[in-house]
């Protein structure tokens, strides 16, 4: 929130947004926020009652919110968002997902069970282009190529070093 927060220094916390932190228990707890987000989350990471703090107001359950959005890269992730809160309360969901996951998910995203999906490094970096606001996805874009381009000329080289020595070990048997 800090990265964020610089592009917007008038959003105040407790008004325009919140952390209610982590708690452990994975789908139970998603699945819990869905009958009382107030009860499974009672304060958030500065110990302050969710129920005192302005942008809660009146948000007790899944219905009380217009979109989930989920950031992950590990469990619970997108497929349990999908599973356990989209598919239970048909709350709109959207996702930020790493690469290697995302395409698990594109079913999800053609049937509308999410309306939006980042899938790694080069998703973000598109909604940045989008936006019109670079920022560290393309900055990350540029180094990943760059990466891509170095282990692509290793694999050239050790496929030209290995049928040379075989070559020349063939001529050598001769």
């Amino acid at each position: 929130m800090s990265e964020v927060l610089k592009d917007f220094p008038d959003k105040k916390y407790g008004v325009d947004w919140v952390n209610l932190g982590f708690k452990e228990g994975r789908e139970v707890v998603m699945v819990s926020m869905g009958t009382s987000i107030p009860k499974t989350f009672p304060t958030d990471t500065r110990q302050t009652k969710v129920e005192d703090l302005p942008i809660m107001q009146g948000v007790k359950t899944f219905d009380d919110i217009v979109m989930l959005v989920n950031i992950s890269g590990g469990l619970p992730g997108t497929k349990e968002w999908v599973l356990q809160v989209q598919s239970r309360y048909r709350v709109k969901l959207g996702s930020g997902c790493t690469a290697v996951s995302a395409p698990e998910f594109y079913p999800y995203l053609q049937s509308g069970q999410l309306v939006g999906l980042l899938g790694g490094m080069k998703g973000a970096a598109e909604y940045e282009k989008l936006l019109k606001r670079p920022g560290t996805a393309q900055r990350g874009m540029d180094a990943q190529s760059v990466s891509h381009v170095v282990v692509f000329l290793f694999i050239l080289i050790g496929n030209i070093a290995f049928f040379s020595l075989k070559k020349a070990k063939k001529r050598l048997k001769v």
